[in-house]
């Protein structure tokens, strides 16, 4: 029987360098899935692909680095591309092969794995017109998103469309992104949900200092604070429970709502902290909250909802999708219905121990089936069959 041959995989679109994210931490999509890939008995080699300005390349490519499975390289683009400059992007597109074969130690082959995240990556890869298997990752529906500018979203739809002809698979979590394909007559998309570490959340965690002044009950709300939020909703909620205190972890995005939130007396902002400290307040809070607008486009796998359940604290949720609960086994209530959500929540606040255990063992069951590793797993059988 012939032996399967490990993958190679050049990642692009990692949020930093591999070596600044083992100890900042793995917080976001792209960077759990580069996690899960390192991990996989079938991948051989990770190499983290980031573009840095030419007056440091050099000073990156000779830095030393663990001998590990994972290694970062470092391109850069030597001169200025001008039409009125012949031939600077063949010299360019030279000088990454050769940035590429002196840190690998051979060119790219075609059957190599080049997992793309996000458009900005996918536009370097182009100019660097590499080979091998393109595997797109996109995680929320970026075409229909209202942070997109309108006078941008011709531009964008041609470049997923491009994206959608080159590569082998474009994954993502969304529904809507991977119908939005669909509909177009792409038949390669894969749906990858979100994930979850389990190792982060099996300590116990003592309760952060910033905490102890806010009495119970504490609903918690971790993530940005964008355009996405049902805001009125939100405000309304914390307006009519003045008995209830709310912790806000997250920081604004295009909008103004940590202001009337600061203005509320019942709400603490805690701003932005850290995935190695997250487990510590959500294992300390009452309740975590989703409050996502019902939107068609926006039907988003929360990784937030995977780190509550994770800490098995109870979850509410507007309902800004169908399959919320279903994803979750029904782990999680939801609701449009601002009276329904406060019911809901005044009913988890005195469910009884005995509950709350049935309720966590359920959530434990879902936590195991939901790891990074499991979902890179499926992608990575895709791959060999």
């Amino acid at each position: 029987m012939k032996t399967q041959k490990k993958f190679r995989v050049f990642y692009f679109g990692a949020d930093m360098p591999w070596q600044q994210l083992v100890t900042h931490g793995f917080r976001r999509r792209n960077t759990c899935l580069l996690k899960s890939l390192v991990n996989n008995k079938d991948v051989e080699k990770v190499f983290v692909v980031r573009q840095v300005l030419r007056n440091e390349v050099f000073k990156n490519i000779f830095q030393k680095q663990a001998d590990t499975k994972v290694r970062d390289i470092y391109i850069a683009l030597m001169l200025p591309e001008r039409k009125w400059l012949p031939f600077t992007k063949t010299i360019n597109l030279l000088f990454a092969r050769l940035f590429i074969l002196f840190q690998t130690g051979r060119f790219i082959q075609k059957n190599d794995i080049i997992w793309i995240y996000w458009i900005r990556a996918y536009l370097f890869v182009r100019k660097l017109k590499v080979k091998g298997r393109y595997i797109f990752d996109i995680d929320h529906n970026i075409i229909d998103d209202d942070n997109l500018p309108e006078n941008e979203r011709e531009n964008v739809s041609k470049t997923l469309l491009d994206i959608g002809k080159r590569s082998e698979n474009i994954l993502s979590s969304c529904r809507s992104m991977i119908n939005w394909y669909e509909t177009r007559g792409f038949s390669n998309c894969l749906y990858i949900r979100n994930g979850i570490d389990p190792n982060r959340f099996k300590k116990h965690f003592s309760e952060p200092d910033d905490l102890k002044k806010i009495p119970s009950p504490r609903i918690l709300y971790v993530g940005t604070l964008s355009k996405w939020i049902n805001t009125n909703l939100f405000l309304n909620l914390i307006k009519k429970r003045s008995d209830w205190n709310f912790i806000i972890i997250g920081g604004n995005y295009k909008t103004s709502l940590s202001e009337k939130l600061n203005n509320l007396p019942n709400v603490s902002l805690l701003g932005f902290k850290t995935a190695e400290v997250i487990p510590r307040y959500m294992s300390n809070v009452d309740i975590g909250l989703g409050i996502y607008k019902n939107e068609e486009w926006l039907d988003v796998d929360s990784m937030k909802f995977y780190e509550y359940l994770a800490s098995g604290i109870p979850v509410v949720s507007t309902k800004y999708h169908n399959y919320i609960e279903p994803d979750f086994y029904n782990l999680i209530k939801t609701s449009n219905n601002p009276e329904e959500i406060e019911n809901i929540i005044e009913e988890y606040l005195n469910l009884k121990k005995q509950d709350k255990e049935a309720w966590r063992i359920n959530c434990k069951s879902f936590i195991e089936d939901s790891t990074w590793d499991n979902r890179i797993e499926i992608v990575i059988n895709y791959l060999k069959n």
